[in-house]
């Protein structure tokens, strides 16, 4: 935790990773600093959210990873690894959704010794995991960041469609402009989703005022919605149709472009060359997208 701390400067992006609450994250941060007999951050002026880190604090950051590594290996010189054989897999709720649950068989016929144990995570919590990384384990989502104790490998990109109820105006479109979204109700990802911006700027693009009527966290609930006739939504979805598969939606190309969302493979450094990170990403870059 106090790692992630010094390294991003950012209290708030801490406590996200960490899915605690605020005053609990402070407590543990300064029940470190009481036990090592040192201040390791100071809030910077004027902030209660931006730090950076005291002349304690950078010695801290430049020691503390090699340290916390030749501990782990001391503990497992004595009593061999936590728990051998187990692989943790954090993923956005996305590619946990319509990925993940593809891979896990693949993966279990290939490792059928191995424990799988996955947790679904925000991309900064993912990131926050993968830094704080004491047992083996990587993270699948889109890119945040890119610190050098982590190894990120791009896996692919999705593209932009309009879905709609089958029973819409615009269902019998080949294709769409934002254009002729003009005049209907939008359901758009919560406001700090990357991809609300990538939408949000497309249609600043096309000269466009969109109407947005709804918002959501997900993509599975922003398609019921459209199947319950609450709106239409412009969405990032995979090429085979895993997400909108069975449902009673209608799927269009869009002709102006919009920024594709980026999806990767996160990897602490001191776990890639375990053999359970390596057939599993193996098996992600031949997975059917």
């Amino acid at each position: 935790m106090m790692l992630n701390l010094l390294r991003s400067g950012s209290l708030e992006s801490t406590v996200q990773s960490t899915g605690e609450h605020l005053d609990a994250v402070v407590a543990q941060l300064r029940a470190i600093e009481q036990e090592l007999g040192a201040r390791l951050f100071r809030f910077v002026s004027g902030s209660t959210h931006r730090i950076e880190p005291t002349v304690a604090g950078r010695r801290f950051l430049q020691r503390a990873p090699g340290l916390i590594n030749q501990q782990r290996l001391f503990e497992e010189s004595l009593n061999g690894p936590s728990d051998p054989g187990a692989l943790r897999v954090f993923a956005s709720h996305y590619l946990a959704s319509y990925l993940l649950i593809d891979l896990l068989p693949a993966y279990r016929r290939l490792q059928p010794n191995s424990r799988v144990r996955v947790s679904v995570r925000t991309e900064q919590q993912i990131l926050g995991a993968m830094l704080q990384a004491d047992e083996c384990s990587l993270g699948l989502s889109a890119p945040v960041e890119f610190p050098e104790q982590v190894e990120y490998r791009h896996w692919f990109d999705m593209n932009w469609f309009l879905v709609v109820p089958d029973h819409h105006a615009l269902a019998s479109a080949s294709v769409i402009s934002l254009a002729d979204l003009a005049n209907e109700s939008l359901i758009l990802f919560e406001p700090g989703s990357t991809g609300r911006q990538h939408v949000l700027e497309a249609f600043h693009a096309a000269e466009v005022q969109p109407r947005i009527g709804m918002q959501a966290t997900t993509t599975a609930i922003i398609l019921q919605m459209i199947e319950a006739g609450l709106g239409v939504s412009v969405l990032p979805l995979l090429p085979c149709g895993r997400a909108t598969a069975g449902k009673a939606l209608k799927v269009i190309p869009i002709s102006e472009p919009i920024q594709a969302i980026q999806s990767g493979i996160f990897i602490p450094t001191i776990w890639l060359q375990d053999p359970q990170v390596q057939c599993f990403v193996e098996l992600a870059r031949r997975c059917e997208l």
